[in-house]
């Protein structure tokens, strides 16, 4: 039986891939918390722990979408070292994008944990579409 923890942003609820993984390993069981944006704010669902907040930018700024990831990445690094220090995890699997999400794990891996990289989607081709700007641009 292992301890995991999941990081992703976007809505736990509405995300059918990461909801099938955290799922099939409670089945398994596994404890799994996941830190996520969720307009919900529900404690538990199906057998998953649940820390959210909500606020995913829907807009088309670029200005919005760097503040809604800071304001994500900071919720998530301090929520999850506080809870890797209360309760270690074994593993911690970070859903991308945006990319650096990766970074929130590192209380637990200077702490031992292991950590997974799961690329759902390449984050400097998802921008360039997004916003129109080549591979040039300062933020790709």
């Amino acid at each position: 039986m292992a301890h995991i923890c999941m990081v992703v942003f976007n809505e736990y609820s509405l995300d059918p891939r990461v909801r099938r993984e955290a799922e099939a390993l409670v089945e398994r069981g596994d404890t799994v918390d996941c830190i996520c944006l969720d307009k919900n704010k529900a404690r538990f669902l199906h057998g998953v722990r649940l820390f959210a907040i909500s606020g995913k930018y829907r807009g088309v700024k670029r200005i919005g979408h760097l503040v809604a990831y800071l304001r994500f990445f900071c919720f998530a690094f301090v929520r999850l070292s506080l809870l890797h220090l209360q309760r270690p995890y074994d593993i911690v699997q970070v859903h991308t994008g945006p990319d650096f999400l990766v970074f929130t794990t590192l209380t637990p891996k200077l702490l031992g944990a292991k950590i997974i990289l799961d690329v759902h989607d390449l984050m400097p081709a998802m921008y360039m579409a997004k916003f129109g700007v080549d591979y040039l641009n300062w933020m790709v």
